[in-house]
């Protein structure tokens, strides 16, 4: 069956005729124009457009086909006549494009269709030696009295810049994206290190503003006071190392130091005691024996623990009870923080340490916070050369214990390993 007659079939089938249409009659359009006539309307019609143009008759056969056209399937003069053009169209396009011939010869509907061309070797059965191109095809119906007279005239042109333009927009779109994920996981970390020191200095300023209304004790002002800028300066040491982070030189390294672990842990205990107190829970601190100064960055340190303690406080009930403590483990150093709280299934133990990873509790309620505690706790380790062990089931409360060695590298860099 040629193309006339497949097209002539979508037609029918497309206006629900059952039986062939009308023939088109003298008013409907004139006789097709001699071959000179035609090739002169061709080339004056390539003298104003670039695209590879195929001019096709009323019922539906190709007439003509533009040098353009053929330079742009790459075949020899001549080589789309009959049906050609349409063998070299993907199989599975080939439906696509008649049902678009019939539509603008039925109704005069221009419509636009992406195929897919095989290019090069006048032959159909040239596969060695061809290639596919990717057109744009549109159609539009023509009149008597136009260039081409009646019938349908189809523009092909080669959709690879349409289409690089759309795979740069998406790839474009991909990283904005990316970028955007990027800096909500930034400000979600800035704000999760920053949310828990402000807590400690807002409940002992009102533990401070509580006392004022009667006779204040000197020396728990005193102790309150040291603890709120405790908070403050370990407030300044975040806020400046990510003030390091956006620098120049994109990081900087934080210079290990001797730290005595036990009268960190303790300070730590005394800032989130406030947090703890709000939430009725009753923070424990116990150190066995004495314990080994450690070399570590101290604020990388300070960051585990009130890390863990945060979220031991976070997943405990009220009337619960969390317990800090520390004790040495050959030529390691255990931390370790045990709550009563609600448990982790172990399904979900892998998973922790993910930024972004938050938990349930067990009324299916996400608590609140970013999901980030524990993942900052593991990269801080990490970059200690330390280890994060977690233990729990479900009602039966967690265990975390962060081992870092008592003699670390010099020179580390905490903030970078955030990164």
């Amino acid at each position: 069956m040629n193309i006339a007659a497949i097209t002539a079939r979508f037609g029918r089938r497309r206006r629900g005729e059952t039986t062939p249409p009308r023939a088109a009659s003298p008013q409907d359009y004139a006789a097709p124009p001699p071959a000179e006539t035609l090739a002169r309307r061709i080339a004056l019609a390539e003298a104003v457009a670039s695209e590879g143009v195929a001019f096709y008759a009323p019922d539906g056969s190709l007439i003509a086909a533009t040098p353009a056209l053929e330079k742009l399937v790459a075949v020899r003069a001549g080589a789309l006549a009959g049906d050609a053009l349409l063998q070299r169209l993907d199989i599975g396009d080939r439906p696509t494009f008649l049902r678009a011939l019939a539509t603008t010869l039925a109704d005069g509907e221009a419509a636009t269709v992406t195929v897919h061309c095989r290019t090069g070797g006048d032959d159909i059965g040239g596969l060695a030696a061809s290639s596919v191109a990717v057109l744009d095809v549109t159609l539009r119906r023509t009149f008597p009295g136009e260039v081409f007279g009646p019938g349908v005239l189809a523009r092909f042109t080669d959709a690879s810049a349409r289409i690089e333009a759309a795979d740069e927009i998406r790839r474009l779109r991909e990283a904005l994206a990316t970028t955007i994920g990027a800096r909500s996981r930034e400000l979600g970390l800035l704000g999760h290190e920053l949310r828990t020191p402000l807590s400690a200095v807002l409940g002992f300023a009102e533990t401070l503003a509580l006392t004022g209304e009667g006779d204040p004790d000197p020396a728990r002002v005193r102790e309150y006071a040291g603890l709120i800028a405790e908070a403050g300066r370990h407030l300044m040491d975040v806020v400046g190392g990510l003030i390091d982070q956006a620098g120049p030189e994109g990081g900087s390294d934080e210079t290990a130091e001797e730290v005595d672990l036990e009268a960190l842990l303790e300070r730590c205990r005394r800032m989130m005691a406030p947090v703890a107190d709000g939430a009725g829970i009753d923070l424990a601190f116990t150190v066995p024996a004495p314990l080994p100064a450690v070399l570590a960055a101290p604020r990388a340190c300070r960051q585990i623990v009130i890390n863990l303690l945060s979220n031991a406080i976070k997943f405990t009930d009220r009337a619960g009870r969390v317990e800090l403590f520390a004790e040495r483990a050959g030529d390691r150093v255990r931390i370790v923080v045990r709550d009563t709280g609600i448990g982790i299934a172990p399904a979900e133990i892998d998973r922790l340490g993910t930024p972004f990873m938050r938990l349930t509790d067990n009324t299916g309620r996400r608590r609140e916070g970013a999901g980030l505690g524990l993942s900052v706790v593991k990269a801080l380790a990490a970059v200690h050369g330390g280890t994060l062990d977690i233990r729990s089931l479900p009602g039966h409360g967690t265990t975390v214990a962060v081992d870092l060695p008592v003699a670390v590298a010099a020179s580390i860099d905490p903030v970078r390993a955030l990164a």
